[in-house]
């Protein structure tokens, strides 16, 4: 988890948050509720009203995860990650301290 500003004020502050699973890594079939649970978290102990994650684009099983977890798709960030020798795009998730 970072916190991102989109602001002069503390309002204005986002928290990202994200996982990485460096390759070779096994990954068990069971569903981890890291998105779910870290945006609780958040909500719970700060005062911020955002909370952002991004996945791949083109990994379709990973671009459920926050779908799953309360995350609004908002849109495709291209060429924000470089990865395997070249620039990835992401697509940006967020739910709001409203619930929208």
């Amino acid at each position: 988890m970072a916190p991102v500003a989109y602001g002069p004020t503390s309002g204005s502050q986002a928290f990202d948050i994200g996982i990485s699973i460096p390759a070779g890594v096994p990954r068990p079939g069971a569903r981890q509720p890291g998105a779910a649970a870290a945006r609780r978290y958040l909500f719970c102990t700060t005062a911020v009203h955002r909370v952002q994650a991004s996945t791949d684009a083109e990994n379709a099983a990973e671009r459920a995860a926050p779908v799953r977890a309360g995350f609004t798709e908002e849109g495709l960030l291209r060429g924000a990650q470089w990865r395997a020798g070249g620039f990835r795009d992401l697509v940006g998730y967020a739910r709001l301290r409203t619930g929208a």
